[in-house]
């Protein structure tokens, strides 16, 4: 059973300047944009950040969940997490672990050779969790959410990046890893509150009093750090030491070794 982190979605009141702010900062470009989230009430932007990606909606109607999520947080943020699993049978017994622990499922769909399943951020905590497979299992190829391959074209090969490790704001960590750790069927390192992906990991942090239970930050590993830095500086983005912030989230600067 294979778990990959494939996509990581933000959430603002507007699109245009949280995607300008990460072109200027980390030199992403936008590969596709989805008609069909307008159904929901919104617009979005996809950007690869390696063969993985960063979206990033926006509520374009009233009283959508987006809309309702950003008023109950105060301000832009995460919103959730997508993966990518290896098989429909690996899909389906991370439903029915969640349905055992009493997790509501939001909303699921199916299409030919493609389908989704995602569980409620109000028995999740900090966000919600998306469970895709995509028949053709490629996971640096193949992606239905960014328009199949054509989002190659737009990633810069020549500036490696990587997401790496999501941070969770939880009420109780310990209770929180457990549980995302039992429905994924993932190992979970209680000591310092991380599940284990394929290719990346979820952080579970105990969040201040002030705070509402988030997706609040998103762990990047990247070769050219200082420029980064510098360009996150000049838009007024930059936090403390190799950290900076876009949408309302922390992102957190490694260097590849």
């Amino acid at each position: 059973m294979t778990v990959h982190l494939r996509q990581v979605c933000l959430v603002a009141w507007e699109l245009g300047p949280i995607v300008e702010q990460l072109r200027d900062v980390l030199g992403l470009q936008v590969c596709h944009r989805d008609p069909v989230v307008q159904q929901y009430g919104l617009e979005n932007a996809l950007l690869p950040i390696g063969t993985d990606f960063l979206e990033v909606i926006a509520p374009i109607e009233e009283n959508t969940a987006a809309s309702r999520y950003l008023n109950r947080l105060g301000r832009n943020g995460g919103y959730m997490i997508i993966t990518q699993v290896d098989s429909e049978e690996t899909q389906q017994a991370i439903k029915a672990r969640a349905i055992a622990a009493r997790v509501r499922i939001a909303h699921e769909e199916r299409r030919d050779g493609w389908s989704f399943c995602q569980l409620h951020p109000g028995d999740m905590e900090a966000a919600f969790l998306d469970l895709e497979f995509d028949e053709e299992v490629d996971y640096q190829g193949c992606w239905y959410p960014a328009g199949g391959r054509s989002w190659r074209q737009f990633s810069n090969e020549d500036n490696p990046i990587q997401l790496t490790e999501v941070e969770l704001l939880a009420t109780d960590p310990v209770a929180l890893t457990r549980l995302w750790g039992n429905i994924l069927g993932s190992s979970v390192d209680d000591p310092e509150y991380t599940i284990n992906l394929a290719n990346s990991s979820l952080y579970f942090k105990q969040k201040l009093e002030t705070e509402y239970p988030c997706l609040n930050g998103l762990t990047i590993t990247v070769r050219n750090k200082d420029g980064i830095l510098s360009r996150a500086k000049r838009l007024g983005c930059d936090r403390a030491d190799d950290q900076f912030e876009i949408c309302g989230t922390q992102f957190y600067l490694r260097s590849f070794n």
